[in-house]
């Protein structure tokens, strides 16, 4: 699994979705592909 992270969106997307993103008009620019435990690091449970 590829995942991608948007500077401008704050947020993760999964490469596997990005036709339905493009689709809807929601595929950002500045994706940067990001390692599974950053992916886990940042978007796992807040403490």
């Amino acid at each position: 699994m590829i995942i991608l992270f948007s500077a401008s969106n704050i947020g993760f997307y999964d490469e596997v979705l990005k036709f339905f993103y493009e689709q809807a008009g929601n595929w950002p620019d500045d994706l940067v592909e990001v390692t599974a435990s950053i992916h886990i690091e940042y978007s796992g449970p807040r403490a």
